[in-house]
C-alpha cells in the first residue's frame, strides 16, 4: 500500500508534514510518495530516502487563502493536483493533504469524480466522546447543502461508523437548535423528514451539547455549521488547556499537583487533541482523500496516514457505492 502526501501549502511547513508522514509510514508499514518541491523535500529528508519513500516533483503550491476558480481547478502542476493524479492512476492508494481545503475538495471532485448517487461531498471527522469516538459530518466540504445532501451524508456516515468505530447499527442524529421535529430552518425540517423515513436508528434532532455525549454515533449537519462547530471546539480545547496550566502554576501546591498528575494531564490532552484523530476523510469521491487542518503538527499527519490505511484496507469506497445505490433505489 502506498499513500501520496502533499507536503506543500500547510501553515506548519514541509518539515512537520514530512516528519509526521515518515513516522506514520513506519508505524503502519506503508509506502510513501512525497509530493512537492523536490529540492526542499530532499533537504528535509536529510538522506532518509528509501525504496519505500519516493519523491514526486511539483514546484507549484496553492496558497492557503487562494480562492477556488476555474483556472485553479484546471491547473495540473500544483502539488495537490499531482498527488490526486497519483491516486487516480493507481500509483497510490490514498492521498493526504494539509493544504487549502477548498482547493483540495474542488480538485478531488474534478479529478477523481463523485460516487454514483452522490450530489455533493462531505468531510467526516472523529470527535472524542466518553469511551470512544463519534462521527461528525459535514465539517466544511459543502456549505450550502440541501436536505437530500444531508440524507446522503447520513448514509455515508453510517458506513464510516461501521468501518472505523465497529458499530453494527449506528445511531444517527441531526444537529439542530432544539429536539422537536418542527425546530430549525427549512433545511433541518426537511432533512428530519427524510432521515426519519430512511433510517431505523435515526434518533431525531440533537443540540450542540449532545455532540460529545456518546449517545449518538453519527451527527449530521451542513458544512457551514459543521465547520463553525469544529473551529469552536478547537478554540475551547486550547482555552481549557491554558486554563488548567495557569491554575497549576499560580500556587506552589498547584505545581506539585501538576507534577503528580502529569500522566493524567497528558492522557486528557491526547484525548481532546484534534491532531490525534488524523484530520477528516472526504466522503463521496471515488478514492480515499484525507484532509488535515492547515495548522496540523507532525502527530496529526502520522494519524492521517493511519486513517488512510484503515480506509483503504476496509474497502470503504465500494461499500459507500453499494449503500448509496440502495438509498437511491428507495
Amino acid at each position: 500500500m502506498k499513500i501520496a502526501v502533499d507536503v506543500m501549502g500547510s501553515d506548519k511547513g514541509i518539515e512537520q508534514i514530512i516528519e509526521g508522514a515518515l513516522l506514520g509510514a513506519k508505524q503502519e508499514d506503508v509506502g510513501l510518495i512525497l509530493v512537492g518541491d523536490k529540492k526542499k523535500i530532499n533537504s528535509a529528508l536529510k538522506g532518509n530516502l528509501s525504496s519505500e519513500v519516493t519523491v514526486e516533483g511539483s514546484n507549484k503550491t496553492i496558497p492557503m487563502g487562494e480562492k477556488v476558480s476555474l483556472g485553479l481547478l484546471r491547473g495540473k502542476e500544483t502539488s495537490v493536483s499531482v498527488a490526486l493524479k497519483l491516486v487516480k492512476e493507481k500509483k497510490a492508494d490514498a492521498v493526504v493533504s494539509a493544504g487549502n481545503t477548498a482547493a483540495f475538495v474542488g480538485l478531488a471532485v474534478k479529478q477523481l469524480g463523485i460516487l454514483p448517487g452522490i450530489d455533493r461531498p462531505a468531510i467526516a471527522i472523529l470527535v472524542p466522546v466518553p469511551g470512544g469516538s463519534s462521527i461528525l459530518l459535514d465539517v466544511g466540504a459543502t456549505v450550502d447543502a440541501t436536505a437530500h445532501n444531508l440524507l446522503q451524508y447520513a448514509a455515508m456516515g453510517n458506513v464510516c461508523s461501521q468501518v472505523f468505530l465497529g458499530k453494527k447499527n449506528p445511531t444517527i442524529g441531526l444537529l439542530n437548535i432544539g429536539e422537536e421535529k418542527t425546530k430549525g430552518n427549512n433545511l433541518t425540517r426537511e432533512a428530519y423528514h427524510l432521515l426519519s423515513s430512511s433510517f431505523a436508528y435515526f434518533k431525531g434532532n440533537i443540540e450542540g451539547q449532545e455532540i460529545f455525549s456518546g449517545e449518538i454515533d453519527v451527527i449530521i449537519t451542513d458544512g457551514f455549521v459543521g465547520n463553525v462547530v469544529l473551529k469552536a471546539c478547537e478554540g475551547i480545547t486550547d482555552l481549557i488547556r491554558k486554563m488548567v496550566k495557569n491554575s497549576f502554576s499560580l500556587y506552589p501546591l498547584g505545581r506539585l499537583k501538576a507534577i503528580l498528575n502529569r500522566n493524567l494531564l497528558q492522557t486528557l490532552q491526547k484525548k481532546v487533541n484534534y491532531a490525534e484523530y488524523g484530520g477528516g476523510i472526504l466522503l463521496g469521491v471515488n478514492e480515499i482523500c484525507i484532509i488535515n487542518h492547515g495548522r496540523s503538527p507532525a502527530s496529526a499527519i502520522t494519524s492521517a496516514i493511519k486513517l488512510g490505511k484503515e480506509a483503504v484496507a476496509s474497502g470503504i469506497v465500494p461499500r459507500l457505492t453499494k449503500v448509496i445505490g440502495e438509498l437511491k433505489g428507495k
